[in-house]
């Protein structure tokens, strides 16, 4: 497990496998992105072959989807996904939204219609590590409210909020477009496999971390 850059990312985030907005130049991403990637799947490789929570995950989507699901492209070339996160310290209030940080040309397929996050548990602590999602989008006036990579709570007060733990093994799927943050956890490790997957106007998800 590596970290996220620090400077970034405060309370603490591990993860394996390369992620789009550690390697963002404008609007493009940088040459060690493919480099880290091309390591991160022989390690993938060569640790996971008996028991792929990846390739089981996408079997599952792929099931109830019915239609076609792969890899998001750039340039022509696929990008990574499956990280593994550890979020032990907490994660603040922030959203995802690939169209806002990259643009909408970003992608070979074209801007994603919908977004969606994927994350299933491979472990989960006794105590605390909830996931909180609250019914409101980041606004321009928000830009105010800036908070390190994240939020003041100051934009989600008064909002509704879904409040959800987990156990070994679950899965969720939500827009992460909406603003949400993991609680603190304590005795023990959170550790989950994480994507996001972007329906295209042609009605294919793609994939990527």
């Amino acid at each position: 497990m590596d970290v996220y850059d620090k400077a970034r990312v405060d309370p603490p985030i591990a993860r394996f496998g390369p992620v789009l907005n550690e390697y963002k130049d404008g609007a493009c991403l940088r040459a060690e992105y493919w480099r880290d990637m091309a390591l991160a799947r022989e390690l993938w490789r060569t640790r996971m072959a008996g028991a792929d929570p990846l390739a089981f995950s996408i079997d599952r989507l792929s099931a109830a989807w019915q239609g076609g699901l792969g890899p998001a492209r750039v340039s022509g070339r696929n990008l990574f996904a499956g990280a593994l996160r550890e979020i032990n310290d907490g994660a603040l209030i922030h959203f995802d939204d690939v169209r806002r940080e990259y643009g909408p040309d970003f992608f070979d397929d074209g801007a994603p219609v919908a977004q969606l996050a994927f994350n299933a548990w491979m472990s989960v602590p006794a105590e605390g590590g909830s996931t909180r999602i609250y019914r409101r989008r980041w606004n321009p006036p928000d830009t105010g409210a800036r908070n390190g990579y994240g939020y003041h709570r100051s934009v989600i007060d008064g909002e509704q909020e879904i409040v959800l733990s987990v156990e070994a093994g679950d899965a969720l799927l939500f827009d992460p477009r909406y603003f949400h943050a993991v609680d603190p956890s304590a005795r023990g490790r959170r550790v989950a496999i994480t994507f996001f997957l972007g329906l295209t106007s042609t009605g294919k998800l793609v994939l990527w971390s």
